[in-house]
């Protein structure tokens, strides 16, 4: 019984993903489309779709050797060829329809990853507090009160990519199961987006104390030998240009960023999801009622680092986008410390508080997966891009459009 309420929440959560109006495509516009060239070309380039890249003016491309390449990481379409390779079974047409075909589709697999991410916090959830109802509380905050709902299943993001990713990592480290495959999850999200590299590096060396051994990281250097050979022969580079570190060493605005990506009105991690404050009371519940381990602690880090190094970028608040989408990639880290909130929960003034925070995560995420003005947002009155000042004008609030 349990087995088919959490496959009808799968598909339920689809549903209401793929119906949710907005849709967006700017950062993620070709990563589907390089999914097909791999299944129909065995290659990376882009130039069968030249009509279309002229349509856009060359937007988000890379030009080698007269090939057109996407600007941006193959990890994401490389995780989501499968789904291209079905796609492509059911209509052999598939790649003259791309251009209008793409966005149904790119909805469609990030709403799949996402509602499966959200079942493995459930499963998550339960394992610690054996609570079916708590666990189904956690995947509604999960879905639909984060950036989940209203970024990450509104197009094909890389973010939408490393929450799947780290959602199955959490559970294998949870339930310390398969080593190996821990690996190549850790090694393939740094190919999804660099990032990432704060949980390769963390959650490794969690993983060598904790079990003792250094082995089960083999399979994560092929990956990450296989990465750096794609690169090499693309790009002439083992490192793909957009794992450029520049961007995150010339910003002399860190302090206003720093506090910019936890609490400015355009995109505030605690302002968008003012659920995740509790995360830190969940923090305190594990340390007070059982104890903080070496995950505990290598998530923490990883949370500190991801948003120093994020605000030392030049850009920021991540270009035209809703909400917090740089910080989108600890979703997973807050989600998992609610757990600790909700295991230990008391009905009291806090959990009144909680309650209202959680209708107004809601409401925030489902305007911004519902209403394109809150896009539209991003270039009126003025392009947020070159008026930065706007992430912080509490009269304009973008998810109030």
């Amino acid at each position: 019984m349990k087995k088919f309420i959490l496959f009808f929440l799968f598909l339920l959560q689809i549903f209401i993903f793929t119906k949710s109006k907005v849709f967006n495509q700017n950062d993620s516009i070709w990563n589907s489309f390089v999914s097909l060239s791999i299944v129909k070309h065995f290659d990376f380039n882009l130039n069968e779709y030249h009509l279309i890249l002229k349509k856009t003016e060359y937007i988000n491309l890379v030009k080698k050797n007269n090939q057109y390449y996407n600007y941006y990481p193959f990890g994401i379409s490389i995780l989501v060829t499968p789904f291209l390779y079905f796609a492509n079974l059911f209509d052999s047409d598939l790649e003259s329809k791309m251009e209008q075909k793409s966005i149904k589709l790119d909805k469609l697999i990030s709403a799949i990853l996402i509602s499966f991410s959200s079942i493995l916090f459930f499963l998550i959830c339960f394992e610690i507090t054996s609570s079916n109802l708590k666990s189904l509380f956690l995947l509604f905050l999960f879905s639909f009160c984060t950036l989940n709902f209203s970024v990450l299943t509104r197009g094909l993001w890389q973010h939408t990519g490393l929450i799947f990713l780290y959602s199955i990592l959490f559970y294998l480290i949870l339930k310390e199961k398969n080593l190996f495959l821990i690996s190549i999850i850790l090694f393939c999200s740094y190919a999804v987006r660099p990032t990432s590299l704060l949980y390769l590096i963390f959650i490794s060396v969690f993983l060598v104390f904790k079990f003792k051994k250094i082995n089960f990281l083999f399979l994560g250097f092929i990956v990450l030998g296989i990465n750096f050979y794609l690169n090499f022969e693309i790009f002439g580079n083992f490192i793909h240009p957009y794992y450029d570190f520049n961007k995150v060493s010339k910003s002399d605005r860190f302090m206003e960023a720093f506090l910019g990506n936890l609490i400015s009105p355009s995109r505030g991690i605690f302002i968008y999801s003012p659920i995740f404050l509790f995360s830190f009371i969940g923090i305190y519940f594990k340390k007070k009622f059982e104890f903080l381990n070496l995950f505990d602690y290598s998530l923490i880090l990883i949370s500190i680092s991801h948003l120093i190094l994020i605000s030392r970028n030049l850009n920021w608040w991540g270009g035209h986008s809703f909400g917090y989408r740089l910080m989108s990639d600890l979703i997973p880290v807050f989600i998992y410390f609610l757990i600790y909130y909700l295991k230990y929960v008391k009905i009291n003034f806090l959990f009144f508080l909680f309650s209202v925070l959680t209708l107004i995560s809601l409401g925030i995420n489902l305007n911004g997966a519902n209403n394109m003005n809150t896009y539209l947002w991003n270039l009126s009155p003025n392009n947020i891009d070159s008026n930065p000042e706007r992430n912080w004008d509490y009269k304009d609030l973008q998810f109030l459009k």
